[in-house]
Formats: structure tokens, sequence, C-alpha cells
């Protein structure tokens, strides 16, 4: 894994992962957030237990949340970003200037093709 702190202020704490997972438990909190930042998307938090995962060679975020609840934003997704609550999990990637839908993980989940696509 290739991370790093890149800010700190009192209401926000800011980690940017170059490739490889990071989980965290954030203690909840009234007056500091946290972001982790892979590629060009970004998981806000405020007191949650998580993991974020950047596969930097196929520009995939994989979000897992164990506790409490994130905002992910970024390519393919709404603008005011989904929101995912404890038990839920996403995939999201961008390849070859391409946006690709996001996949809800569950039980059922299976990759998405291009033979699936709504064109």
């Amino acid at each position: 894994t290739e991370a790093r702190v890149a800010e700190v202020r009192a209401e926000k704490v800011t980690v940017d992962i170059e490739k490889g997972e990071v989980v965290a438990n954030v203690a909840p909190s009234k007056t500091t957030g946290w972001s982790v930042r892979a590629g060009p998307y970004e998981v806000s938090v405020k007191g949650t237990k998580f993991s974020v995962q950047w596969n930097d060679r196929r520009s995939e975020l994989t979000v897992e949340v164990e506790r409490g609840r994130v905002l992910v934003q970024g390519p393919g997704i709404e603008d005011d970003g989904v929101m995912l609550v404890a038990g839920k999990s996403l995939l999201a990637g961008t390849m070859w200037g391409d946006i690709f839908p996001i996949q809800e993980a569950d039980s059922s989940f299976r990759p998405w093709s291009l033979a699936e696509a709504d064109w």
C-alpha cells in the first residue's frame, strides 16, 4: 500500500491512496471530518469503520463499510455522491477514459461487462 496523510486541519483530515488499501476506524466527531482520496474518487466520513482500496493499474475503487456510513464521490457517480451504510460496498472504475457504472457488491454481485451496456 502506498498512502500518505495529505492534510491535517481542525475540521478535516485527508489521506491520499496511490495504490493499495486503507482500513480505518474513525471515531465520531462533530467537528472533524475525514476524507480518503483515491484516483479521481473521494470518500468522506464522520465516525465509521470502513476500507478503501485503489487499484491504480485498473483505475478501480472498492469501498466497504463495516460500521457507520460514508459518502463516495467521483466519476460515474451522481453529482451529490452515493451514501453507503454499514454492510454495503461498491466498485467503481474508470479505464481507457471511459466511465464504468457503480456496482453494489452483495451476495449476487457479478462484474459488469461491455455486453451488458445500455447504449
